[in-house]
């Protein structure tokens, strides 16, 4: 499959799951928009989880790439299930959690450390930097986001955002990565 193909893929994926999961945390009062275009959310939203999906999805492309060495295994497609499964399902049991914000992170990161382990092990590297990357950097664009008040949480822990977002990230690692070895699982492709 193309990386040009792959780009619309994940921008399509980005823009609807991403939206649809930030709709769950603004109508469970996890944050806020100070300007609604639609349902409870700002009109740049599904472009912004548009340019997340691609950046996450190439992301993973171009660090597995970039590593050199030893051919990365494709993913089943129960790697790419659960992957997805588990990333929504932490994304959205957030929404409930307000109270308990930094036990539910460190439960989220001791289920991505049970994901990491189950990758396999040549395809791991890879995943460990994306998730990484992915944790470090979400919660940054988040932070400045939320910093230029283009929306808000209403229980922030650190910097405007709260302190299970960097877990969330790392689960968006693992069902991306998953994601991205099954589309190139035809070829070998290095890392």
């Amino acid at each position: 499959m193309s990386l040009g193909l792959q780009a619309v893929i994940w921008a399509v994926l980005g823009c609807g799951l991403g939206t649809a999961l930030d709709a769950l945390h603004a109508y469970n009062g996890v944050l806020s928009y100070p300007h609604v275009a639609f349902g409870l959310q700002d009109w740049w939203v599904p472009p912004e989880f548009a340019l997340a999906g691609v950046a996450m999805g190439l992301g993973h492309r171009f660090i597995a790439v970039r590593l050199g060495g030893r051919p990365v295994p494709s993913a089943a497609p129960v790697e790419v299930l659960v992957g997805a499964a588990v990333f929504v399902a932490v994304y959205a049991a957030s929404g409930w959690v307000q109270d308990t914000a930094l036990a539910y992170g460190v439960a989220c990161v001791v289920a991505f450390m049970g994901l990491a382990w189950w990758t396999p092990r040549d395809a791991r590297p890879a995943l460990l930097w994306h998730a990484l990357g992915a944790a470090v950097m979400g919660p940054v664009v988040e932070a400045t986001l939320s910093g230029l008040g283009l929306f808000r949480y209403h229980r922030p822990d650190v910097l405007g955002v709260p302190a299970w977002l960097p877990a969330i990230y790392l689960h968006a690692a693992v069902a991306t990565a998953a994601l991205d070895r099954w589309f190139n699982r035809s070829g070998g492709v290095r890392a």
